[in-house]
């Protein structure tokens, strides 16, 4: 990522909106799961992003996500950072950071020698 984000900043003026344009017209054309993937290399290639960002709809997700299942240690959502994936059913999947210990990786890895 941060060779295509060094390669944009290079860029003259004309080719940064040429880039713009080819990934404006593909956008139409892309699954879900691959505007997915295009929301976290955006995301990773600006650095944060305020909460304001988010569509309330999705600012919703994250709150509830984080009132829901956040364990703070072990199952965190950033605000942040989070990317929000609707799907064909009702809910979305919000991404969140889980702590693993070494002594569990460790345990893990014993048990699937």
């Amino acid at each position: 990522m941060r060779k295509t984000k060094a390669t944009i900043e290079g860029a003259t003026k004309v080719e940064q909106l040429a880039a713009i344009s080819t990934i404006a017209s593909l956008l139409p054309k892309l699954t879900r799961a691959q505007l997915t993937e295009v929301e976290v290399a955006t995301r990773a290639a600006m650095g944060r992003l305020p909460f304001d960002s988010f569509t309330k709809k999705q600012r919703d997700y994250i709150l509830a996500a984080r009132d829901i299942h956040g364990d703070e240690g072990t199952c965190e959502i950033d605000a942040e950072n989070a990317i929000v994936s609707e799907g064909g059913d009702p809910g979305a999947y919000v991404s969140a950071w889980v702590w693993v210990y070494d002594s569990d990786v460790r345990a893990w890895k014993k048990r699937n020698k």
